[in-house]
């Protein structure tokens, strides 16, 4: 076989394989980013922090759905860190209605066209020069109810989770929380549930799992009347989760676990 054919195959042969070399450095850059440049997570609230706990979020943590407000499960959480612990912390909540996972990114994030811009006042940076202890995040529907993407939500919950990581602030976040909408909104309620339970791991709070429905709406019990918000019971459940996460089981009680449901 002459030497040019010789080389003219060798040539074309590395030329196919050029799309599968670019795919794998892609594959080796994206594994490098996702467990050498994130940082770790945390586990001790930061030296030098206030004894604050943090609250971001929509309605849900807003306290929307209740007759009362020191019903909501913020506000249950407030009173028990209050009167119930004697280690001086206690909880600010940044919690807006209607806001979506876009409101609460670091302020100056880049943002896709027609999405909502941070809340720099609501926001993980608003957060942040707080000085935290730890921070807990409620993001229950509105993204899905706003027809965003699963993969964007995605985005937005690797930025915030890097961002709290990087900080070194313990951070524990909830799922989504099922709602009266269409069945591709509750299809994307419930794989952004399962995207946050493989992103934040142990330090996930699954509230879908006890409100939600078998057809993926609210259950009547928990309704405030509109399929999107909790009642009082719903907001207890949550209350009533956030008493086992185990920085809140590390503070130093008064009263016992069952007392503390009288709350």
């Amino acid at each position: 076989m002459p030497r040019k054919l010789k080389r003219f195959k060798m040539f074309n042969y590395l030329l196919a394989l050029l799309p599968i070399s670019i795919t794998f450095l892609v594959i080796l850059l994206q594994l490098y980013y996702l467990f050498r440049l994130v940082p770790q997570e945390v586990h001790s609230p930061p030296v030098g922090c206030n004894k604050i706990i943090v609250i971001l979020g929509s309605s849900t943590a807003a306290g929307h759905g209740v007759a009362y407000r020191d019903s909501s499960w913020v506000n249950r959480l407030k009173r028990f860190i209050r009167e119930k612990t004697d280690d001086g912390y206690s909880v600010v909540n940044l919690a807006q209605g209607g806001y979506t996972t876009y409101k609460i990114l670091p302020t100056n994030s880049p943002i896709p066209r027609k999405r909502p811009y941070p809340d720099n006042k609501r926001n993980i940076t608003a957060a942040l020069k707080l000085k935290p202890a730890y921070i807990i995040i409620n993001m229950p529907s509105n993204d899905a109810a706003s027809r965003f993407t699963v993969d964007e939500q995605i985005d937005n919950w690797l930025i915030i989770r890097n961002t709290i990581r990087k900080a070194g602030v313990p951070l524990w976040v909830t799922t989504t929380q099922p709602r009266k909408m269409s069945r591709v909104q509750k299809a994307n309620l419930k794989e952004v549930k399962e995207a946050i339970l493989l992103l934040f791991k142990e330090r996930t709070i699954d509230i879908y799992t006890p409100l939600a429905a078998e057809n993926g709406a609210m259950k009547e019990s928990y309704d405030a009347g509109d399929g999107i918000h909790l009642n009082e019971l719903g907001h207890f459940v949550i209350f009533d989760m956030m008493l086992n996460l185990e920085f809140i089981k590390s503070l130093k009680s008064e009263k016992t676990h069952e007392k503390l449901k009288q709350l």
